[in-house]
Order: structure tokens, then C-alpha cells, then sequence
């Protein structure tokens, strides 16, 4: 029987269905327990996770010597996504995942370095969103 190709999903996915197919067998007695074992080895894993980092330099070309020069950040995002059904997928993330305040260089183009209002121009910290996608 030749080899099955390499699935490019993170081993965790692959991990998961195979306890799921263990847990199964165990729960279901010793008749099904190589029912369980096939099927979860025939199981492909649909869901599929990513981090992004994201990392902006110091910004120091402004026009004006007073003008606001936004300082360098770095962020790590997490996402993952899952087709539950055909048309049906779970999308969800989360974002700045270290809370850090940070400005991005474009949207304080021209600001003052001393206006009180540059915390108006910080990005969001950390936060979560979750959509759920159905394709007709």
C-alpha cells in the first residue's frame, strides 16, 4: 500500500484527530477500537492556524523638525480558520496578542510632537474577533 503524501497542517491538527479517534475506541469497547483507529487515520484535519508578526522601524523622515515621529513596534497576531461544512467556516483571531500601544507612522503624518491628542492615534491592544461564513 503505498504512503499517504505529508499533510502541510500543523502536526497539533493531526495530533487532535488522533485523540479524538482514541477517545472513541476507548469509549465505544474493544469491537470498535479499529474502526476508530481507521477512521481517525483517514482523517484529514480541515482547520489551519497562522501567527503574523508584523514589525514597522522608527520612523524619523518628517518634514518638520516639531512634527511627531512615531516610534518602531512590533506585533504578533494569531488567526485560525476551520470549513466546518461545505459552505459553512469559522474564522478567529487574535490580534496584538501582547497589548501593546503602538502608532502607525501614517496616521500621525504632520501631528505636532507636543499636541496632547497623540493617544487618539493609538491602535486598538489586544482584542479578539470571531465570524462565522456561510457561501452560497
Amino acid at each position: 500500500m503505498p504512503r499517504p503524501p505529508r499533510s502541510p497542517l500543523p502536526r497539533a491538527a493531526l495530533l487532535g484527530g488522533a485523540l479524538l479517534g482514541a477517545v472513541l475506541a476507548l469509549a465505544c469497547g474493544p469491537g470498535a477500537r479499529q474502526a476508530a483507529a481507521q477512521a481517525a487515520s483517514q482523517a484529514a484535519p480541515a482547520g489551519i492556524a497562522e501567527a503574523i508578526a508584523t514589525y514597522a522601524p522608527r520612523h524619523g523622515r518628517v518634514s518638520d523638525g516639531s512634527d511627531y515621529k512615531a516610534p518602531g513596534h512590533a506585533v504578533l497576531d494569531l488567526a485560525a480558520h476551520d470549513d466546518l461544512r461545505p459552505p459553512l467556516t469559522i474564522n478567529a483571531g487574535l490580534f496584538n496578542v501582547f497589548g501593546r500601544k503602538y502608532v502607525n507612522a501614517q496616521d500621525v503624518i504632520g501631528l505636532a510632537a507636543n499636541t496632547p491628542k497623540r493617544d487618539l492615534y493609538a491602535q486598538p491592544g489586544r482584542y479578539a474577533a470571531v465570524n462565522l461564513s456561510l457561501r452560497w
